[in-house]
């Protein structure tokens, strides 16, 4: 029976543990799907579609800004004109407002994202009229 040597031993031992090591520090990477989506979009064309208060436009220029958020790798914070900010989950080219409720309002909505071309449509549900609205818009990076 061949004797392995005390520093063959520890040295093998030595080499496992680093791998184990290594292979359990490894981090997942932030999801590259909800990367693409992060940025700053100027808005070319926007609706506004209210069905007791009326209809409007989003002016041209409207920035919409989309930031990384700390609730999973595939959420995003989305964030138009400044005045409305929400939660959307990135799934491929798409993202999926979470069913939310902000400052009384409920806000569902999805978006794409073609190149840089962001089309975002966003349902708002106001309890106390009720009314929905549906803000449309397209961005461009």
């Amino acid at each position: 029976m061949k004797k392995l040597s005390l520093s063959k031993t520890l040295l093998t031992g030595a080499v496992l543990a680093l791998m184990t090591a290594g292979f359990t520090a490894c981090k997942k990477d932030s999801d590259p799907d909800r990367k693409k989506f992060l940025g700053s979009f100027s808005v070319t064309t926007g609706t506004i579609s209210c069905g007791v208060s009326g209809n409007g436009t989003i002016a041209a220029g409207t920035a919409v800004v989309i930031t990384e958020n700390s609730g999973g790798d595939e959420k995003v914070n989305v964030s138009v004109g400044g005045q409305l900010s929400v939660v959307a989950t990135a799934n491929g080219n798409t993202i999926t407002l979470d069913n939310q409720t902000v400052s009384g309002f409920t806000y569902t909505g999805t978006g794409t994202l073609s190149s840089n071309t962001l089309t975002l449509s966003i349902n708002e549900y106001d309890a106390t009229v009720p009314e929905n609205c549906v803000y449309s818009m397209t961005a461009n990076k």
